[in-house]
């Protein structure tokens, strides 16, 4: 089953087993809400099951962020972002992902749209794991998703950087977020 949040370009998200996604209306980085992923522990999950499609601007700098904070994330792979290309599906980067529990932490990867790109599709996404124990258990949430276009005067960076440092134009936001 997909859900919805809205129509046209919006998040859509699609049931997994193993994979509990809603919106949590008693946690959040800012605001009132936030998207709550909560992973049973019986199955490791190879996840990507959350995305959105975005309009871009061919040969364009951008830059993807968001808070995630985990809690008894118990698997060798994590959670984070990814932004692939919407018609081909090659992957433009990826943030660093988390796992055990943590605090709300920044997530931020910047990338180059190609010279005939249209739209990037950003989704969650949890790879399996390869090691014995691989089962995932534990939580994520993730509040304050930004898609913005870098100024060329910018340095591109891919992961983890400091977002305080990034100076961003056009803002996309979420509809899980207090203000949508």
């Amino acid at each position: 089953m997909t859900r919805r949040w809205d129509t046209g370009f919006d998040w859509k998200i699609r049931s997994v087993p193993g994979v509990d996604v809603r919106i949590d209306p008693s946690t959040s980085k800012e605001g009132r809400r936030s998207l709550k992923i909560s992973f049973d522990g019986t199955r490791n999950v190879d996840f990507s099951e959350i995305w959105q499609i975005v309009p871009v601007r061919p040969n364009t700098r951008y830059a993807l962020g968001a808070y995630l904070r985990p809690s008894g994330i118990t698997s060798s792979q994590g959670v984070r972002l990814e932004a692939l290309d919407f018609l081909d599906g090659r992957l433009y980067g990826a943030t660093q992902e988390l796992v055990g529990s943590h605090d709300w932490s920044p997530l931020e990867m910047s990338f180059l749209t190609p010279p005939r790109a249209q739209a990037v599709a950003i989704r969650v996404r949890r790879e399996a794991s390869q090691k014995l124990d691989n089962l995932i258990g534990g939580t994520a949430w993730i509040d304050q998703v930004l898609l913005k276009e870098i100024p060329s005067s910018l340095p591109l960076r891919s992961r983890a950087a400091d977002p305080a440092r990034v100076q961003l134009l056009t803002p996309w936001r979420p509809c899980w977020n207090v203000s949508c």
